[in-house]
C-alpha cells in the first residue's frame, strides 16, 4: 500500500514543493542563544534533554515553517490559490473564482488580541468586498475562539477547513499521516521517492 495518503487531491510533485521549505529548516544550524546554567541543569536532570535551548530554537522554526506549508497544501487544491505576500486582501489563501478567502493560523494562541483584531478587520473588509470570509485555526480541536469575529466569518478548525477545500473528510488526517511519514522515513529532502503504484 502507498504511503502517500494525500492523492489525488495533491499531486507527489506538488507536495514535494509544499515540504521543502521544511527539510531546508532542519538542514539549517539552530541559533545558539545564550542560555541560564541553572535552568539548563534542572531541565536536563528532570527531562534527559541535553541542550535544551537547541530543542526549543528549532522547534520554533519548524512551527514557524508549518504555517507556510499548510498555505502551500490548500493552495495546491484545485480551485484555491495562495497569495502571495503583500496581496490587497492581506489573507493566506483564496478561491480561484473569487468567491471566498482564508486566513490560515496554526493555533489560536498564535495570535494576542491586537494581532486577532488585525485579522478580523481584514476578514470584514474582505466580507464586505462580496466574499466569504473564513479565519481557520488549524490546530484547534473542540470549541473554537472567535476573536470577536461577527457571525457571518466563518471561524473553523482545520479539520473543517480541509474536508471544504477537498470534499473528503479524511484529508487532514491523511495530510498528518502523509507528513509524519516522510519525516521518519526520508531524513534529508533529496531522499524523498515516490509512492509505489499500488
Amino acid at each position: 500500500m502507498s504511503w502517500y495518503k494525500i492523492a489525488p487531491e495533491v499531486t507527489f510533485e506538488s507536495y514535494k514543493k509544499c515540504v521543502k521549505p521544511i527539510y531546508q529548516c532542519l538542514s539549517k544550524p539552530v541559533p545558539k542563544h545564550d542560555t541560564d546554567p541553572f535552568v539548563n541543569s534542572v531541565v536536563c536532570a528532570v527531562t534527559n534533554i541535553k541542550h535544551m535551548e537547541v530543542y526549543v530554537q528549532a522547534h520554533k522554526m519548524i512551527t514557524m515553517k508549518m504555517g507556510d506549508f499548510h498555505e502551500s497544501i490548500a493552495g495546491s487544491i484545485d480551485g484555491y490559490r495562495k497569495l502571495p505576500i503583500g496581496n490587497p486582501s492581506g489573507c493566506d489563501i483564496e478561491k480561484e473564482d473569487l468567491t471566498e478567502v482564508f486566513e490560515l493560523k496554526n493555533r489560536a494562541n498564535t495570535m494576542n488580541s491586537s494581532s486577532a483584531s488585525s485579522v478580523i478587520d481584514k476578514l470584514i473588509k474582505a466580507h464586505n468586498e462580496g466574499k466569504k470570509a473564513h479565519l481557520v485555526l488549524i490546530n484547534c480541536e473542540g470549541s473554537v475562539p472567535r476573536f470577536k469575529a461577527p457571525d457571518y466569518i466563518e471561524v473553523w478548525n482545520g479539520r473543517k477547513f480541509y474536508t471544504h477545500i477537498t470534499g473528503s473528510e479524511t484529508f487532514f488526517d491523511r495530510l498528518e499521516e502523509t507528513l509524519r511519514y516522510t519525516m521518519e522515513n526520508f531524513k534529508t529532502f533529496e531522499e524523498i521517492e515516490p509512492p509505489q503504484s499500488p
